[in-house]
């Protein structure tokens, strides 16, 4: 048996000493047995996917962690959220836990919205509870009234088309172009006789002068006549009225 020296020993147990006074130093550390933590607790109906050891910060600064979720015992399905704080930064009984999404890839963390107004809130007190929604929760309800309205006209638009292609048949195709045809003949059957109307005023234009020309003579002469008719008739009645009491 190897028998070692009282110096030895003397400096084995001083380095196991060393060790273990580090391993416990880092050991309280980590664990901020330092720091007086608050705990806090917070009831919601569906955490999001929010998880022991996730985030909880005020304003953006983290100041502690979730330390545990459990099934409420009176509520059916209700969640408890217990979180610690290691700072004394103060903030009423009234404040908010937030859970909102820390990241684009939808974490979820817990923020304390602070209300300055009224009692302090203290170790072990419950504070208000209220869910942000996340981006994907925020496109999806956008998305679907938008998706429905495609939808919708998507059926439009098949059920239009079905009735097209019911509709134009065979037979009732023919008959289509059937009446185009038509109307193209009436066409130009209205163009010709256009043409032939222009053309016959254009070859009697010398004709039709003469006749609004005579037209007009006839007319002059006619009240020439009706001028005359009228003072011979004036004429006439005054010779008899004269006579009558002469």
């Amino acid at each position: 048996m190897i028998k070692l020296s009282r110096e030895l020993k003397t400096g084995l147990v001083a380095l196991i000493t060393i060790i273990l006074f580090i391993w416990g130093f880092s050991f309280i550390k980590s664990n901020n047995l330092f720091k007086k933590e608050r705990i806090f607790f917070a009831v919601y109906d569906n955490v999001q996917g929010l998880a022991p050891s996730s985030l909880v910060t005020i304003n953006g600064f983290k100041v502690g962690k979730i330390d545990d979720i459990t099934f409420h015992p009176k509520i059916k399905g209700a969640l408890v959220v217990k979180f610690s704080l290691n700072n004394d930064f103060q903030f009423s009984k009234v404040s908010v836990a937030k859970i909102y999404s820390s990241d684009l890839m939808g974490t979820k963390s817990l923020s304390v919205v602070p209300n300055y107004e009224g009692e302090l809130a203290k170790t072990g007190d419950t504070l208000y509870s209220e869910s942000e929604q996340g981006m994907f929760e925020m496109l999806n309800e956008k998305i679907a009234p938008l998706q429905s309205k495609i939808e919708g006209m998507i059926v439009n638009a098949d059920l239009l088309m079905h009735n097209i292609n019911k509709i134009l048949d065979s037979k009732t195709q023919e008959n289509i172009k059937e009446s185009i045809n038509n109307l193209k003949n009436t066409l130009l059957t209205f163009e010709n006789t256009s043409k032939s109307a222009d053309a016959l005023l254009t070859n009697n234009q010398a004709n039709l002068s003469e006749i609004i020309k005579n037209s007009k003579e006839v007319t002059e002469n006619l009240k020439q006549f009706s001028d005359s008719l009228t003072e011979v008739n004036i004429a006439q009645t005054i010779t008899k009225f004269n006579e009558s009491i002469a």
